[in-house]
């Protein structure tokens, strides 16, 4: 009997020790979910940061794509215009672009900057000077 109580309480010994083995590892398991999940956080603040960067980068460049298209359209158009200008008239030709670039010599002489003899006969031919 004595031997049974003895017998019983190693194993009630071993068995506390592995209870406490398990309890240690618990802790450790539960202090790894703990830091994981700090490091989830984190990692979904940043990621909700960089795409909160990427909407507003999207918006910023849908911006100047519609002002590239708008500059495209108006490039097209001022072709358009110069094509059925130089279809006309070969004088009207010669006058519209004088007068187009003498809109320019202009305004570089107002601007003080340099021009040539034929730059100042075109503005003297357009009565500007």
């Amino acid at each position: 009997m004595f031997s049974e109580i003895k017998d019983l309480k190693m194993r009630r010994s071993d068995i506390y020790n592995q209870k406490i083995d398990y309890n240690n590892s618990s802790r450790e398991y539960h202090n790894e979910l703990l830091e994981r999940k700090k490091k989830r956080e984190l990692l979904k603040f940043e990621a909700d940061w960089a795409h909160f960067k990427f909407v507003e980068l999207r918006e910023t460049v849908g911006d100047v794509h519609n002002k590239y298209l708008e500059v495209i359209t108006q490039i097209k158009v001022l072709t358009l215009r110069l094509k059925k200008i130089m279809k006309a008239d070969p004088k009207k030709k010669l006058d519209k672009m004088i007068e187009v670039e003498s809109k320019g010599i202009y305004e570089r002489m107002k601007a003080r900057k340099e021009m040539t003899l034929d730059e100042y006969k075109i503005l003297m031919r357009k009565g500007l000077v």
